[in-house]
């Protein structure tokens, strides 16, 4: 039998997006994340002007979430991890989210895929993410997605009960589930 692929999102899943975008903004949307970036009076430029302007370092410095290395360890566990992820419009943000991936797992590190269209993987893995969006398209595709609860998702009221610790349990049982089926 063929080891279980996870198709793993990076940022809202891995990485702290959020954090990191609120630092360059010198705002607060960390305690109210579920607000887009229109909500806080700003356009899509205005919004990554200055995230462009930053280029690569912004996305290869973005923190990891408290839960990264036990949700890469339980994933690996069950199977293959291939990391995933939308860059933005900015070329440098593909560079920045390879630099991130190779500081943590080296130099020679290639189990990634980055793109906008996760979709075109539906049936190759079991997808991870956050964007509510992006599930709905990959479970459409054909594929299985499994929606990682954040404040800004469908699983708001999760991850508001959920502490970081407890994060890594919660998703192992949800896949419990779905890999029984």
């Amino acid at each position: 039998m063929d080891k279980q692929v996870f198709l793993l999102d990076m940022d809202g899943v891995c990485t702290n997006f959020i954090r990191g975008a609120s630092k360059v903004h010198g705002i607060n949307w960390i305690d109210n994340p579920s607000d887009n970036f229109w909500n806080l009076g700003l356009t899509q430029t205005e919004f990554w002007r200055p995230i462009t302007a930053i280029g690569e370092s912004f996305w290869r410095e973005l923190e990891e979430y408290p839960w990264f290395i036990d949700l890469h360890r339980m994933l690996l566990d069950k199977g293959d991890v291939v990391f995933v992820s939308s860059p933005s419009k900015d070329p440098y943000s593909l560079a920045g989210k390879i630099y991130w991936l190779q500081k943590r797992f080296g130099n020679d590190f290639r189990d990634f895929f980055l793109g906008s269209r996760k979709e075109l993987m539906a049936g190759n893995g079991i997808l991870i993410d956050d964007h509510d969006p992006n599930v709905d398209k990959f479970n459409r595709a054909g594929g299985q997605a499994i929606v990682f609860p954040q404040p800004w998702n469908c699983l708001r009221n999760v991850a508001k009960r959920l502490k970081d610790d407890e994060r890594v349990d919660w998703l192992k049982g949800i896949l419990e589930e779905a890999l029984n089926e």
